[in-house]
């Protein structure tokens, strides 16, 4: 699933800017496979005082997470995602927490979160969800 840092958009602060840079490196990083750095630059986008961009990050860390199996802390991240109300945070977070009940073996807890998901209508998590959805009622 594409990264939620795509969501976020500067105001021209400087502060918001840094942390909105950040969220974008940690993206690229992700994207590149080198999840400790990813890692470590989503914790610093975290701790930012810019709450979409934390938001985002807290998605995003949530897929690292997921990549490494670490279904606990995925959840974790996703948690803390759908707590905002940042509206692509929300929906990239609903579809990462049913991939993490799937990775449990909680189909039906699976399918509530990636319908959630898909009610977003959200333009790449909702058809992420969906398609997991699809390949979960498959087996």
């Amino acid at each position: 699933m594409p990264s939620a840092a795509r969501s976020v958009s500067g105001s021209g602060q400087a502060v918001e800017l840094e942390a909105t840079e950040l969220l974008e490196l940690a993206a690229e990083l992700h994207e590149s496979g080198e999840l400790d750095e990813a890692e470590a630059a989503y914790l610093k986008a975290i701790a930012s005082s810019q709450t979409d961009v934390a938001a985002c990050a807290c998605a995003d860390l949530g897929l690292l997470y997921c990549e490494r199996c670490d279904v606990d802390s995925a959840e974790e991240a996703f948690l803390r995602a759908l707590g905002s109300d940042h509206p692509d945070a929300c929906a990239y977070a609903l579809a990462g927490l049913g991939v993490v009940a799937d990775a449990r073996g909680d189909a039906e807890r699976a399918c509530e979160e990636f319908l959630a998901a898909i009610a977003t209508r959200h333009p790449v998590a909702a058809p992420f969800a969906k398609a997991h959805l699809e390949q979960l009622r498959s087996r």
